[in-house]
């Protein structure tokens, strides 16, 4: 499919023709964001691209003038500032309240008054002279959530967001996934606001960016930076780790202070604006190594109408490089053609906005929503209007106590049953470039695990035909842990003719049980997307920990037994949705093609 748009490619306008400034807009409550405005050229109105962020707006650079500048400050936002003039947008980037050279405080992520924020900045960027009365937004990660906060506002100047990597549900997907806190990412996180707060340089920037970063760029009107400092000395936003580490619920509050937001009153899945009629068309970017990215944007797309496209590929959470099957590589394809084609969805929506207020045909409203997926071991993208995708049927292996695994009826001869013994390994790990890692700004790599580790693992018979499996598996199993409430880590993994193994999707859970009592677990693996070549094996692993992610405590001398049928103990099962293998369909981004 070419998703092309027929107009030519609009080029950066000439430097010394931008227009840029830094300037404070004043809130309902008389807090003052900070927002840099990059306008193409005086003397003409043009659609806007707003971006609301919590990591500086832009930053205040080593030899750098303050003041008004004549080029674009040095930022890191997706898109960036320059794709977008470059596409002939007007730029609003803010600090969200309480951060960067923003007044006010930051209680919680997303909270109410941020969210009251995106519609005003949506109101005053709409009501500006070179703003024509196209609004959108765009933003990854923290500012993904913000674009479709913004998205959500209802004003009619709002007609398109493009987000990437965020969540759905704060509590689930980020905070507690399966139940177990991700202390690996939300430490460092609370670390990295935390600096940012004191207006220091945080170690995630890097030597480069140590070097040469100051701190967050003031307005035009604080060239010494006096307020910025008072600002971060005055400071006072609670800390996230501090905030979430002994959570139990996305319903409890967040920070334990009695009455005050929860985890769930912010997450977008509770705001009714995102699922009304009159929310903007979004497209959503996504990768099934990104967290539970990839099943936040598909919950959207079940659950949002507003959803027109879904993009779902293996990159890493800023998608600079590849991620597929967990292994550290080239991105397919490369970030500048994924940020052409968010850039182009946002141009022909700004565009159908012009078109419907003059009363001609508005094009883009009417485009049949479409979900974008990429097959990992094909390298071949696929297009669907549904999901699951047509064909998808369920497929079930038994796990045998002897570590294999076999579907019923098949050649391979049953594996015997019973209860397969393990010691849990305290020190398991999947490393500090996995899927949550990546959600720093870390490239992706689960790096090489022979099959052969002291792991508990079952495995199928090399399989005789390619096997393609899309959309989220389940594992169902009885476990008998030897302490309280054992949490259960579980990785499907692929197996090469040479005993490389490589990562693709897992799944977390926890064993509501005392020690000592049999649990009936149904563990929801991610959603993922990937292809078996024929010769190699399908791999289940089970652990007790992830311990540089989820550092869960396991006494010395645990014992765990799983329950493999036969019977003589409850049998275990993992399903899997199965497609035949077929043809791709390609689709084209932007002005380049996204099939590699």
């Amino acid at each position: 499919k070419n998703c092309s748009p027929s107009r030519p490619p609009l080029q950066s306008p000439p430097r010394g023709m931008v227009v840029y400034s830094s300037v404070a807009v004043t809130m309902r409550d008389g807090v003052r964001l900070a927002v840099d405005v990059a306008v193409p050229h005086e003397g003409a109105r043009f659609p806007v691209s707003i971006n609301q962020t919590r990591y500086w707006r832009s930053y205040k650079v080593r030899g750098m003038p303050t003041g008004p500048l004549k080029f674009a400050p040095p930022s890191t936002h997706y898109p960036s500032v320059d794709e977008l003039l470059g596409a002939g947008f007007a730029v609003v980037c803010a600090d969200v309240r309480g951060t960067g050279a923003s007044e006010g405080t930051w209680p919680i992520p997303f909270s109410d008054a941020e969210a009251e924020d995106a519609r005003e900045l949506v109101v005053w960027a709409g009501a500006q002279p070179w703003c024509n009365g196209a609004v959108t937004a765009h933003g990854l990660s923290y500012e993904g959530t913000t674009a479709v906060l913004a998205a959500a506002s209802a004003h009619p100047a709002m007609c398109a967001c493009s987000a990437r990597g965020f969540e759905w549900n704060m509590f689930s997907d980020i905070v507690a996934p399966g139940g177990v806190v991700n202390e690996g990412f939300m430490r460092a996180w609370a670390n990295f606001c935390a600096a940012l707060d004191a207006n220091a340089v945080p170690g995630l920037f890097g030597i480069t960016g140590r070097m040469f970063i100051t701190g967050v760029r003031p307005l035009d009107e604080d060239p010494k930076g006096k307020a910025v400092a008072a600002l971060a000395r005055d400071r006072r936003n609670p800390s996230v780790w501090e905030s979430v580490r002994h959570l139990g619920s996305a319903d409890d509050p967040y920070g334990g202070a009695r009455g005050g937001p929860s985890l769930a009153s912010v997450s977008l899945c509770n705001r009714p604006g995102v699922r009304a009629a009159s929310c903007a068309p979004i497209q959503l970017f996504s990768s099934w190594l990104d967290g539970t990215c990839a099943r936040a944007a598909l919950r959207m797309w079940e659950e949002v109408p507003a959803v027109r496209e879904v993009v779902i590929g293996a990159w890493s959470h800023t998608g600079e490089h590849g991620a597929s099957l967990g292994v550290r590589s080239v991105a397919k394809p490369s970030l500048k053609d994924q940020t052409a084609h968010a850039v182009d969805f946002l141009r022909r929506h700004a565009d159908a906005h012009g078109a419907k207020t003059q009363g001609t045909a508005a094009q883009a409203s009417t485009e049949a929503r479409i979900l974008r997926y990429f097959v990992m071991g094909t390298d071949v993208w696929h297009d669907t209007h549904t999901w699951p995708p047509p064909g998808v049927r369920s497929a079930s292996w038994i796990l045998h106590s002897d570590g294999s695994l076999s579907t019923p009826g098949s050649s391979q001869a049953p594996g015997p049953g019973g209860w397969r013994e393990h010691t849990p390994d305290p020190r398991a790990t999947t490393g500090t470039r996995n899927r949550w890692h990546t959600q720093n700004a870390h490239p992706v790599s689960y790096g090489t695990r022979a099959a052969t580790s002291k792991r508990l693992l079952w495995r199928t018979a090399p399989v005789q035909a390619p096997l393609r499996v899309v959309g989220e598996g389940e594992l169902h199993m009885t476990l008998c842990a030897s302490y309280n409430h054992a949490a259960v880590f579980a990785y499907l993994e692929l197996v090469n003719e040479n005993g490389r193994v490589f990562h693709a999707t897992e799944g977390i859970g926890t064993c509501e049980r005392s020690a000592g009592e049999a649990c009936e677990l149904r563990l929801k693996l991610l959603p993922t997307a990937f292809q078996v070549p024929a010769g190699w094996s399908l791999q289940l692993v089970l652990a007790g920990t992830d311990a540089h992610t989820f550092p869960v405590s396991i006494p010395a001398g645990s014992t765990w037994t799983v329950g493999c049928g036969g019977g003589l103990a409850p049998a275990s099962e993992l399903s899997l949705p199965i497609v035949p293998p077929d043809d791709p369909i390609h689709f084209s981004a932007g002005r380049a093609s996204m099939a590699s």
